[in-house]
């Protein structure tokens, strides 16, 4: 990872948020973090839970990821005062907050909003699990008050003890934590998306159009995921400065 690209960015971030220096993560926050990064279009130079210490500061993680996601949780802490984050507000972050970039970024309306739906972490039930290529993949259904989701071919990372009618919480084509009991917090995280204006209108268009949202199918997301999570290519990273925007780069994808 280019040190320079790195350098502009953690510049615009502490430019942008004044306590991103101070923002720090605990290890259990750390660890579906790095479940997030089994995603190669989250670029990380390194497997972010080896970063040594109890609590991890955003800025040491921020020295390793070049795409929004340091910036992202940054606003989130700006936004909610908070100086420390836990695997809870990772999981409100980008099961609910989110959402405004993705929308602000039209990223469903210049694909679709079945594309917009999978960036989210979503709750689902495992009714399926495959192999490929010896790493164990899951179908997944999701209960909304409109329809039942199916998400298709969903990574199950190795250190993740799930198995069939557990529920667990998912991020574009990965499984980044599990919860068997549906408690309290999944009940928040699925109040709170049931009642943003975005995620229910890409819940109902993917419902109303019997979409199954299978991670590759190439006409939803213009690649076949699953084989980019199996086959990840290195990507050189530039930095345009048109592409930054609120301290963060676009979401371009």
């Amino acid at each position: 990872m280019s040190a320079n690209a790195v350098d502009i960015l953690q510049k615009i971030r502490q430019n942008t948020f004044s306590d991103y220096n101070k923002i720090t993560l605990d290890r259990e926050s750390l660890r579906l973090l790095s479940y997030l990064f089994l995603n190669p279009d989250c670029q990380s130079d390194i497997d972010l839970f080896s970063l040594p210490g109890e609590n991890i500061r955003l800025f040491d993680l921020g020295q390793h990821i070049i795409t929004a996601a340091p910036a992202t949780l940054a606003k989130y802490a700006q936004q909610k005062k908070l100086l420390h984050l836990n695997k809870i507000d990772i999981l409100q972050c980008f099961a609910v907050e989110h959402a405004v970039d993705i929308h602000n970024n039209k990223i469903d309306f210049k694909n679709n909003p079945y594309y917009a739906l999978a960036h989210l972490i979503n709750y689902s039930r495992v009714k399926k699990i495959v192999f490929f290529s010896k790493k164990k993949f899951a179908w997944l259904e999701s209960a909304l008050p409109w329809g039942k989701i199916i998400f298709k071919k969903v990574l199950i990372p190795e250190t993740l003890d799930v198995d069939i009618n557990d529920f667990v919480f998912h991020h574009f084509g990965v499984v980044v934590d599990r919860d068997n009991k549906k408690n309290k917090l999944a009940n928040i995280i699925y109040q709170k998306q049931i009642n943003n204006t975005h995620i229910v209108d890409w819940i109902k268009q993917t419902i109303v159009k019997n979409i199954v949202i299978d991670f590759s199918d190439q006409s939803i997301f213009q690649q076949n995921v699953v084989d980019n999570i199996l086959h990840p290519q290195q990507v050189k990273p530039i930095i345009n400065p048109q592409d930054i925007e609120m301290g963060k780069i676009k979401f371009q994808k």
